[in-house]
């Protein structure tokens, strides 16, 4: 069996995958959550006997170890997740029943992350065809990143030193990201750190008449939407302290380097989720809140933006009201410089299924797992991703190229060969 060889069978694979709708943070889906997971561990329990499901407050994490032919070599790490964003309207299709257009396979989570994922189990499938990989292998299947895998580094640091985790690493690989804009892999090269905030704002009162009392009384409306006024520009004056990439021309001789067309991923963002306040008509409201989303540049620590943003809040409170500042979620950015033995690697790989190197970019997104994995393991984590550059992920009608996806199987199944020196060849693909 090679990786194409097996192809038909891990697309069908994949759409059993999608039909469980594994929506994280909803105790109406938490059941399919587990059931993605067991999924996803019957299928490794097919390559290996090292697997276990650790489960959390916030959902289950599926860990394996695919033991290699020289295990004195350092592994390879390989993330991804199992979850996925509530459906949403404007589908065309039901978000749970995979279905094909052509080469798409449209379905929540066909690209955001199970098909992605998929890509890795399939090249490892083909390893095992020849005897298993030139090294061992350690998997993590995260079934909470959506929500910001909140116990990931929790259960990462209790099992690091356990069999299933033990042992230097050489690389940790992320497949969570999308291709450019030619559908070649992609290399993400730095990503923004995420502050989720609520903030209310209460009066020691009831609502009031707005004749009698207003401009006499706080409206805790006006004030909250100048703190978060003040707020956004604040974040918005943030700027990286990492030197990033400039970008490079291709063809002479080095990756191309691309940069996000607008400067997200240098500068900070404040986003406002929602903003609730009201009151009978005519009255002065009691309380306002607002849900923030904060995107915070790559290198800046997390904890001293949300500290600042604290003091923002509480500055010129008046004495008639309180402010609360709840903490949803945090992740620090990364700048990630990988070591030239590991862009070698990443080149060589990509350039045998994709015909070129990758593009590496610094994006403005998040993925909080990637500074726990380079916490735990050591190496900065490469994020390499495949998915559509419209995919569709987090929207409608999500989509996964399956043509593309089959040279994305090719570029899994040789990167664990070039990952490590003086490696057997890969199977054929």
């Amino acid at each position: 069996m090679t990786a194409r060889s097996a192809l038909p069978a891990t697309v069908s694979d994949l759409t059993e995958w999608i039909r469980i709708p594994s929506v994280s943070g909803s105790a109406r889906y938490r059941g399919d959550v587990d059931r993605a997971a067991l999924l996803a561990a019957r299928w490794l329990r097919v390559l290996t006997p090292t697997v276990c499901v650790i489960p959390s407050p916030s959902g289950p994490t599926v860990l394996a170890r695919i033991r290699g032919r020289h295990p004195g070599r350092p592994a390879t790490v390989v993330y991804g997740h199992f979850d996925v964003r509530p459906a949403g309207p404007g589908w065309r299709t039901g978000p749970f029943e995979p279905t094909r257009r052509g080469a798409r396979l449209v379905g929540r989570g066909a690209s955001d992350d199970k098909g992605q994922l998929m890509a890795h189990l399939a090249a490892l499938r083909a390893w095992s065809t020849v005897g298993g990989p030139p090294h061992d292998v350690l998997l993590v299947l995260d079934g909470a990143e959506e929500i910001g895998s909140p116990h990931l580094a929790g259960v990462l640091g209790r099992w690091r030193r356990r069999p299933t985790l033990a042992g230097p690493v050489a690389a940790t690989v992320v497949s969570d990201t999308r291709a450019d804009t030619h559908g070649d892999p992609t290399v993400t090269v730095s990503q923004r750190g995420m502050l989720a905030l609520r903030v209310t704002v209460t009066t020691r009162r009831g609502p009031v008449h707005a004749g009698r009392f207003g401009g006499a009384v706080l409206d805790p409306t006006l004030w909250l939407a100048a703190a978060v006024h003040s707020a956004a520009r604040d974040v918005a004056a943030l700027r990286t302290p990492c030197t990033l990439r400039t970008p490079t021309v291709p063809g002479t001789g080095s990756s191309a380097t691309r940069v996000d067309a607008h400067t997200a991923a240098r500068s900070g963002a404040l986003t406002v989720n929602s903003f609730r306040s009201g009151a009978a008509p005519g009255a002065i409201p009691a309380a306002a809140a607002a849900t923030l989303d904060i995107r915070i540049p790559p290198g800046m620590r997390t904890d001293a933006v949300e500290s600042h943003l604290r003091d923002v809040f509480g500055h010129h409170l008046p004495r008639t009201a309180t402010v609360s500042v709840t903490r949803r979620g945090r992740a620090d950015g990364r700048c990630l410089d990988h070591d030239d033995e590991t862009r070698v690697a990443i080149d060589v790989a990509c350039r045998l299924a994709f015909h070129t190197a990758p593009t590496r970019v610094s994006s403005g997104g998040s993925i909080p797992a990637v500074a726990v994995l380079a916490d735990i393991f050591g190496p900065p984590p490469v994020l390499l991703g495949f998915g559509p550059v419209d995919d569709g992920a987090h929207g409608p009608n999500e989509y996964l190229d399956l043509a593309q996806w089959a040279r994305a199987v090719d570029t899994c199944t040789a990167l664990i060969s070039t990952l490590t020196r003086d490696s057997p060849p890969a199977p054929k693909v």
